[in-house]
Formats: C-alpha cells, structure tokens, sequence
C-alpha cells in the first residue's frame, strides 16, 4: 500500500508518499521511512513580541482509526517552544508555538501505533510565505523626538515598503523599503513630522508586502515633533482578506478599539450568509482570523463585521 502525507498550511503544502504492508493479523509495519525534507511557506495563525503560532492540518489515510496511533514531535528546532497534536475525523492538526529569534521553525512527525515507532517524516521546515507580514517590534512602546532611531522588528515573507504619514495633515512624511525577509529589523531616522499649529498630530506607520498591508498610528506632539509610541490610537476597523484572490484558504485582519462582541460573517453577492467565521467577544487590539474557502464556487464574496456600533465590509474573491 501507499500512504500519501500531505503538509498543508495556510499559504502552502507538500507531498511525499510512503510505502508498506498491510496485513490482516497484525498491525502495519513500515517497509520505507520518510527520510525526504519538507518546506512548508506559510503564514502565522497569531504573532506577537513574544511568540509565534502556526497551525498546520495533515489528511490521514481511511485506515488510522483502525489502529492505535499516537504523534510526536522529533528533531525540534531551538525556537520551537511546544507543539501539539490532535486526531480528528481523518485530519492530524499541529499547533506549534515557537519565539521570535529565528526566520524558519523545525521539527519532524514520529507517529506510533500501538506504542512503537511505526514511521516519522523528513525535517518539515515552516518558512514565511508571501502574505506573511506582522509587526513583532517591542520598541515600539516609548517616546522617540526627531533625531532618533526608530527600530521596528518585523516578521515578512517579502520585501516591504515603508510609508510614514502625518494623518492629522494628511502629508507623507518618510517613505522607504527594506529587502530583507523573515524575521528583520528595520531602522528609521524619525524626522521633523509636524505641520501647522495643532498641538496634537497623530503618525501612521503602514509596512506593506505586496499582498498585505499592517498600519499602527500614534500621537505626535506639534510642538516638539516627539511621537508617543506608548500610547496606540486604534480604530474599529475591517482590514483586507488575504490572499485575494484566495483558493482553499484566507486570513482577515481587523483591530478594535475596545473589547467588543464581534460578528463577521462571509456573505455571498446575493446577500445569503454562507458562514460565519467570528461570532464572540474580543479584546481591544489588532486580530486576524483564518477560514477555509474550499468548497466555494467561484466569484465575489462580502466579508461583514459588526462591532458595537461599528459595521465594516470587506471583498474576497474565489477562484
């Protein structure tokens, strides 16, 4: 027999295939090892200073519940922090907790049965995709007067663009880009940034890859030109689907201003609720979810979110 093992993430999968016998009074014994390594690009379910999750889904073969099987974890990286398995209805979900020191995370599959080694993958290595981009930067979180550095680590899968505008006066102040990928810091010289008489001038910071865009906005003093990155404005907001167009899976960005009962629903151009991806309370912050497209014809689709007062709409494409 041929057992087919597929990775598969939010932006990317792999494939290798495995053989053995199967015989009717004892349980299977691998004849071949899963020696081959794997690449998983993919994006984070969650990112922040301290940690990193991803989340990745391996289809098992009609046969696992026969047997007794059980998973681990072998041939960790030195940033993976903790991994869990959970065996569900034919589907192995990983959940992998890693810190933010290295640009790739490692780890292999050992898989039991009964007990004893049956087989374990190659080295399976999580690497950003093109619609990974997450704001990682712990100095982000004190005052910075023109003159000084401004150093903002990112976590990114391609180049990015830097725009820095004066929202209060809608100016661009600073635009830049930086070409190192993964896990990076970006340094920036802040300017003289202030316009006109108000005292109070608020900063927006945008990274943009090409495939999504992440936006933080602080207050400036009009007078000293010092932005206070203690203190984040955060807005009721509704981001961008990612990818879009999308195929099997799509991740949605939104931030609250307040800790809020949230509702966002994917509907399609008929206005018929196909589902709904978010129905629960959230804390104030910035939050992306992911949810499964597979299944959806093709065309447009309404991604909804309501937040107290706030409503938003956002598009998808299918394809």
């Amino acid at each position: 027999e041929t057992l087919t093992l597929t990775v598969t993430g939010p932006g990317g999968s792999d494939t290798q295939d495995f053989s053995f016998e199967i015989y009717e009074s004892h349980n299977p014994l691998a004849d071949t090892i899963g020696e081959d390594d794997i690449e998983i690009y993919t994006s984070p379910v969650s990112a922040n200073p301290d940690e990193i999750n991803f989340q990745l889904q391996l289809p098992l073969q009609s046969f696992y519940e026969l047997y007794d099987f059980s998973f681990d974890a072998a041939d960790q990286g030195a940033g993976i922090q903790n991994i869990t398995f959970a065996a569900n209805s034919n589907i192995l979900t990983i959940d992998i907790v890693c810190n933010t020191t290295s640009n790739a995370q490692s780890f292999s599959v050992a898989i039991n049965e009964s007990g004893n080694l049956w087989f374990h993958t190659g080295v399976i290595t999580l690497l950003p995709n093109q619609a990974t981009l997450e704001m990682l930067s712990e100095d982000i979180s004190e005052f910075v007067y023109p003159g000084d550095e401004l150093i903002t680590k990112i976590f990114t899968g391609t180049p990015t663009d830097w725009v820095f505008t004066n929202e209060t006066y809608n100016e661009v102040v600073y635009t830049d880009s930086h070409t190192a990928t993964g896990i990076t810091e970006k340094a920036v010289t802040v300017g003289w940034w202030t316009f006109g008489p108000l005292i109070e001038q608020t900063i927006r910071i945008d990274v943009s890859n090409p495939t999504k865009t992440v936006s933080r906005t602080f207050l400036m003093d009009g007078a000293t030109g010092m932005i206070d990155l203690g203190n984040e404005i955060i807005t009721d907001q509704i981001g961008p689907a990612f990818p879009n167009p999308a195929n099997d899976l799509a991740t949605l960005t939104f931030s609250l201003s307040q800790k809020s009962a949230v509702t966002i629903q994917l509907i399609d151009m008929q206005g018929k609720v196909i589902k709904t991806i978010v129905n629960q309370k959230q804390d104030l912050g910035h939050h992306q979810v992911s949810f499964s497209t597979t299944g959806l014809p093709e065309g447009m689709y309404l991604l909804k979110m309501v937040a107290g007062g706030f409503t938003g709409v956002s598009r998808l494409v299918k394809q």
